[in-house]
Parts: structure tokens; sequence; C-alpha cells
């Protein structure tokens, strides 16, 4: 850029912009970072009356534990095992989606927890779990965990 002013001659002045736009690149950076995570970091609270607490009681949970030949299944709002299902001629698992499914429709939030029982002499194949799964998701179930089976009591009474 050319500047004439007065009787002086005129200079080049050069306005040097780079470091602007370095500030305005990291700017943007921060922008999209603090807006994807903002949006996905968003912890769910729900408001509390003093002297009134609104927990209430944790939701039901069926217990479902697979094993070589049989499928057990048991729910923490009822004693002991409700019900045991046996692999079919063909191998699947006919009764698991009916069972599932009157779970599903008996109580309105239920969760469901699948773990497997294996050992040397019988074996429970990492596919049988996962069809088990899909049983579970089909039978309308949105979130399946897989648990330690020691870690429930009634199996290991049983």
């Amino acid at each position: 850029m050319h500047i004439e002013s007065g009787p002086r001659r005129g200079g080049n002045i050069e306005l040097n912009i780079v470091p602007m736009i370095d500030l305005m690149s990291c700017m943007t950076a921060f922008l999209l970072v603090t807006a994807v995570w903002s949006s996905v970091a968003q912890i769910p609270a729900k408001p509390q009356t003093r002297g009134h607490s609104t927990v209430s009681n944790p939701p039901a949970t069926l217990w479902v534990l697979v094993e070589a030949d049989q499928i057990r299944l048991a729910r923490s709002d009822q004693r002991g095992e409700i019900a045991t299902l046996t692999r079919a001629a063909d191998g699947g698992w006919d009764e698991v989606d009916t069972a599932l499914r009157g779970h599903h429709d008996a109580v309105d939030d239920l969760r469901v927890q699948v773990s497997a029982e294996s050992s040397d002499a019988s074996p429970v194949r990492y596919q049988a779990l996962v069809d088990v799964m899909d049983h579970a998701h089909r039978a309308g179930f949105a979130d399946v965990d897989i648990i330690d089976p020691h870690s429930v009591a009634v199996w290991n009474t049983l």
C-alpha cells in the first residue's frame, strides 16, 4: 500500500495480518471443539427439593445366564430362578425371544444383564452370548450389559 501525505514523500506501509489469521483459526478450532463437547458431555441432572429426595428405587434387573446347554433367567424383584430355557434340536434358542419379550412387556423399566458360565468341561461359545444379546435387543431392550456371573447372588446360591 502506498500513502502520500503532504510535502513529504509517501512510504510503503505493510499490514501484517498473519497473526490475526492465526488467532482466528485457533478461535475457530476452540469453537468447534466446545460446541461438540457441550452437546456430547451433558450430565443429566434432576432437580431436588429441599428436605425431599427424588431418588426412586432402582429399576428391576433381568439376569440372563448362558450355559453350554441352557439359559437361566432370574429377576432382581423376584426370588430365585424364574425360568430355564433349553437349547432346541437345531442348536438355536427358540424360547428366548418369547421369554424376553414377556418380561419386557410385563415391566416398564427393566434392565438386562447377560453373563456366561463357561468351563473346560462345558464351554460356552462367544457367539452364543452375542446371540442372546441380539434376542434381547429384538425383544425391545435398549441397553444390554455383560456382567460376571459371580457378581449375581442368585447364580451363586444355585
